[in-house]
C-alpha cells in the first residue's frame, strides 16, 4: 500500500478532499469538534492510530463500530459498515441513477483493506498526527508461525513503549491549550474567530506564531547590539514550516 503525502496547501485547505472511488475527507473546524466533544475526538484519533491491522476490525464488532462512526465524521459522506462484506461503505443520501444504491441511499465508494490504510493516513495528516509506525498493515499476511511469534513480540514491546510515551505527553500541546494560547497570544485570532479554524490552521498557526515571536527577540537583539556573528536569520517569518518540518524527519 503507497501512503500519499499530502502537500501544504491540502494540508492547510478548509475543503474537503475528494479521493476518487471513496469519498471526500474533511478537515473539521473546531467548532465542529467542540460539539462532537473533544474526548469522543481524542477516542477517533486514538483508534484510527491504533488500527493498523485492518484484520482486528474484522474480528471485532464493537472495534469496528467505533472505527465506522470515526469515519463518519471524518467524511462528508455517511459511513456504514458493511460486516458481511467487510468493508466501510461510503454513501451519498442524495440518490443517483449512475450509482449503486441501498436502503440507505447511494453507494460513491467503500473503504476496505487494500485502502484502508492510506485513507487513515490522510485523514491523519489534516489533523496534524502522525500515524506512527506501521510496517504490517495486516498480520495474516504473515504465514510463517514462527515469523508471526516474532511480529507479535515486536507489538507488544512497541506497545509498552508507546504507552511510556504517552505518560510523558507534554501538557503544552494538547488541543485545549493550544486552543488558549493562540487566542491569546494572536493579533487576529480570538476566542470567538477561532472556533472556525480546522485543526492543521490551528497547529499552522501556532507554529507561525513561534516563528515571528523568535524573529522579533532576533530582530530586538540586532537593534541594540548588532549581528557580528551573522546569526540574524532574515525572513526568518517567511520560512517555509511545511518544507522544514519534512525535510528533517
Amino acid at each position: 500500500m503507497i501512503l500519499i503525502r499530502l502537500d501544504y496547501f491540502d494540508l492547510i485547505s478548509p475543503y474537503p478532499l475528494k479521493i476518487d472511488s471513496v469519498g471526500s475527507i474533511k478537515s473539521p473546524t473546531l467548532r465542529e469538534i467542540a460539539a462532537l466533544s473533544y474526548y469522543t475526538y481524542g477516542l477517533y484519533i486514538t483508534c484510527l492510530k491504533k488500527s493498523t491491522e485492518y484484520s482486528v476490525i474484522l474480528h471485532d464488532d464493537s472495534f469496528a463500530k467505533i472505527i465506522e462512526q470515526a469515519l463518519d465524521f471524518f467524511f462528508v459522506e455517511k459511513v456504514l459498515y458493511d460486516k458481511e462484506r467487510g468493508i466501510f461503505l461510503i454513501v451519498n443520501e442524495t440518490q443517483s441513477e449512475t450509482e449503486d444504491s441501498d436502503a440507505e441511499g447511494t453507494i460513491h465508494g467503500f473503504i476496505g483493506r487494500q485502502n484502508y490504510a492510506s485513507i487513515v493516513s490522510l485523514i491523519l495528516q489534516r489533523l496534524y498526527v502522525t500515524a506512527g509506525d506501521s510496517e504490517a498493515a495486516d498480520m495474516s499476511k504473515i504465514t510463517n508461525k514462527r515469523g508471526r511469534q516474532i511480529y507479535e513480540k515486536i507489538l507488544k514491546g512497541r506497545k509498552k513503549l508507546n504507552e511510556a510515551k504517552a505518560k510523558q505527553v507534554n501538557d503544552d500541546l494538547t488541543l485545549p491549550n493550544i486552543i488558549s494560547s493562540v487566542a491569546a497570544f494572536s493579533k487576529n485570532t480570538n476566542y470567538h474567530q477561532i472556533w472556525e479554524l480546522t485543526v492543521y490552521q490551528l497547529f499552522d498557526l501556532f507554529d507561525r506564531l513561534q516563528i515571528i515571536d523568535r524573529y522579533d527577540i532576533q530582530t530586538t537583539q540586532v537593534s541594540v547590539w548588532g549581528d557580528k556573528q551573522n546569526t540574524f536569520e532574515l525572513g526568518l517569518w517567511n520560512k517555509n514550516i511545511y518544507s522544514t518540518k519534512h525535510k528533517n524527519s
